[in-house]
């Protein structure tokens, strides 16, 4: 019991003193674009590639600090990005569900790292004047005691189908305190595509 309550407190004074020197618990945003997101062309556009680091084993909450990492995030991260690439990016972007029944019905198989000629001929066959990527590098909800906050460390991109050129690049890391996975996504990648807005509104003046 005595052993117990030593360690609650000792991690009560660790929280206390990261959370004073800002370790911890502080939201944070960080991104960094290449390329000209005015030079995206005209047509429509899908996700067709989205990939993830793999994750260590998650800290469950049977300890008073720890991590959870998101399992299989491929599927949520792809319906986050095509709809904020269409409602914040102004893109049109195909749904993440219209761009699997329309590549299952083509016949290609439901994956969300297909190989490099595969890509291809999907975007040919859908159409597209350029596709969207995604690379999560991580995705997690960290907790000590009461606190909690949320992680995510990714980058997308848009490239150009016939030759496989990359138009731009946002690489975005982003935490924010008592929010859930979806939460921390949604907001990096609604402001990595303001910020590609802005970029690419500065180089066409």
């Amino acid at each position: 019991m005595g052993g117990t309550a030593g360690k609650l407190r000792a991690v009560a004074i660790l929280m206390a003193a990261l959370t004073a020197g800002g370790c911890i618990c502080r939201n944070s945003l960080k991104i960094e674009t290449q390329g000209s997101f005015a030079d995206t062309p005209t047509g429509p556009t899908a996700v067709l590639r989205i990939t993830a680091d793999p994750h260590p084993p998650s800290r469950s909450a049977h300890v008073p600090w720890g991590s959870i990492c998101t399992a299989e995030p491929e599927q949520d991260f792809a319906a986050r990005l095509a709809h904020l690439a269409r409602c914040d990016g102004g893109l049109p972007v195909l749904s993440a569900d219209e761009t699997a029944q329309r590549l299952d019905a083509l016949g290609f198989s439901d994956t969300h790292d297909p190989p490099a000629d595969a890509l291809r001929r999907s975007a040919a066959q859908l159409g597209l004047a350029s596709y969207l990527t995604a690379h999560i590098r991580r995705s997690r909800l960290r907790y000590v005691l009461f606190w909690s906050w949320a992680e995510v460390d990714c980058e997308v991109a848009c490239y150009l189908p016939e030759c496989e050129r990359r138009v731009w690049q946002a690489s975005i890391r982003c935490r924010k305190r008592f929010a859930t996975a979806g939460d921390v996504t949604t907001y990096a990648l609604r402001s990595a595509f303001h910020a590609l807005r802005k970029d690419g509104a500065e180089r066409g003046t």
